[in-house]
């Protein structure tokens, strides 16, 4: 199961990025600009799973705030953009 989760946090980003890093489960982490800081992209067994990531990102120092978005169905997964 694949989740992509937004994380809203407080304070630079520099370091929460060093933080959020550092969790083994977090597969993609990008700092973002809108309403959310960063986007960060799990993989996990089950839901059981996907709730302890989740609040292991809500452990962290800065995190105020996580929105999760479940993958029912990947469309398109490409790794070729920004390849000339």
């Amino acid at each position: 199961r694949m989740a992509l989760i937004g994380i809203g946090t407080t304070g630079p980003t520099d370091d929460l990025a060093d933080k959020l890093r550092a969790l083994d489960a977090i597969e993609y982490l990008v700092v973002t600009a809108g309403k959310f800081d960063f986007l960060a992209e799990v993989v996990v067994s089950d839901e059981a799973e996907l709730l302890r990531v989740t609040n292991s990102i809500r452990a962290v120092d800065g995190v105020v705030t996580t929105e999760t978005f479940m993958y029912l169905d990947i469309s398109k997964q490409t790794y070729t953009y920004g390849v000339h």
